[in-house]
Parts: C-alpha cells; structure tokens; sequence
C-alpha cells in the first residue's frame, strides 16, 4: 500500500479540529480501493444528531460484505473531465414540495471545456449546486414554506448559508427530492437543514460557479453503495444507528 504525507492539511470553515489526513476513495489508482483491488464498498453515515452514548459508529464495508442495496443509477465515465477520478452521476432535477423545478436540460453536465457535472463526494460536507439551479432551489423553498417559521439571517460562520429560518423544528418546509437517472433520493428534514443556533435552522446547501456536489450531510441515513464492477451507485434510506 502507498501512503501520502500532508505537510499542509488545513481545516475548513467552521471545522474546529485539523484533520490529520484524507483517505481516498475515489477512482484513480492511488485511492485506497483501488490498490487493494476493491470493486465494491458501501457506507452508511451516522445522523449529525447521534449522541457518543448511543454506541454507534459509521461503518464501511468493502469487497463481498458490501452493501449495494436500493435504487441504483449509472456512474457516467466523464472523460472530458478535468478530474476524471471523481464519482459522476446524471442528476436529471430537482423537486421541491412534489413540484420539478425548471432547471434547463445540461444543467448539471460535464462542459466541453472540462468544468462543470454532478459528483458524489463523501469528503465535501454540504451539498453544493451550481448557481442557476441553486438560486431557483431558495426561490421554491422560500414560496412553499409556512409562515409560521420566519427567515432570518445568521452572520459569522454561516454567511456560506443563504436561506435560514428561525423556528422549533423545520416540519414547515417543503420536502426536497434529488431526481438521479433510475432512482429519485428524497431527502429528510434532518439532512436538508442545520441548527446552527437555537431555534435557527439553515440551509445545509450552497451555490457554486463549477462543479455540483452532493455532500456527505444530504448522506446521513442512507446507505450508499459503489459498484464499480456494473458502474452504479445504490441509495437506500436506513437507520444508520443500527446498520
């Protein structure tokens, strides 16, 4: 097995601890599945609101113990990609409240200069969309939610996060749906918004200029399988305290 060193791991915002290192599980072949020859693994991640005196522990599986279980869409071989190592998916649309929104066709693909597509990325936290999709994401959420929360802004660290409300719980939002070729992942309240104070929820997403990312925070709960062998990724929602 190679092994890197980082002389310069650095925290990102709001990330109290400095990581020590990164494991690598993407494609390319210094990731640690590829030198070990995996064509199969699956995670399940913890919920952000699981408690240490819960016991639990996010588990990996690797190889034949792998969990490729759910709804399954295709894993695009983007080779125009300026990194081709990255896991992309065909996201088709977004839904907000059951509603599809009008985001235009290639939206969400590889451009012909390399930029741009849909990746899943265990290492990103928040999910990130590029910003005429995003933009029409905030617009719906704000039309469709009750007006028994009330938006509010919340500077310092989350000036990243645009749409905050203020409010109990988050039961007055609209339900998001990611529309993915052959299975649609409709996400929980718990992995769309973040309590960053109290009774402040944000918006656990932000717009970018590039790529679009679905980060490991729309991930809690769910069981994501990697397949490389038939190239599909597997979504299935579960209790990821008792997987």
């Amino acid at each position: 097995m190679v092994f890197g060193c980082g002389h310069t791991n650095y925290k990102a915002k709001g990330i109290i601890d400095t990581p020590p290192g990164v494991m690598g599980f993407n494609r390319g072949p210094l990731s640690f599945v590829s030198q070990l020859g995996m064509e199969e693994f699956s995670y399940c991640f913890l919920p952000e609101s699981s408690h240490w005196w819960q016991k639990s522990e996010t588990k990996m599986h690797f190889g034949l113990s792998a969990l490729i279980v759910g709804g399954k869409t295709p894993l695009l071989n983007e080779t125009r990609a300026h990194d081709v190592d990255n896991y992309y998916l065909n996201l088709e649309g977004i839904s907000v409240g059951g509603e599809r929104l009008p985001i235009p066709a290639g939206t969400f693909n590889v451009t012909q200069w390399g930029y741009g597509g849909f990746i899943i990325d265990s290492g990103t936290t928040f999910t990130q969309l590029v910003a005429k999709a995003f933009d029409m994401l905030v617009d719906a959420i704000v039309k469709k939610t009750s007006s028994s929360v009330k938006r509010k802004k919340y500077p310092g660290e989350t000036e990243l996060l645009e749409l905050c409300y203020e409010g109990n719980d988050m039961s007055a939002t609209p339900n998001l749906t990611l529309h993915f070729t052959g299975v649609d992942l409709e996400l929980s309240k718990l992995s769309t918004w973040i309590a960053v104070d109290h009774r402040l929820w944000c918006l656990a997403m932000m717009g970018t200029y590039d790529q679009s990312i679905l980060g490991n925070y729309q991930q809690q709960n769910i069981n994501v399988g990697y397949d490389m062998r038939n190239n599909v990724i597997s979504f299935k929602p579960m209790d990821c305290t008792k997987s």
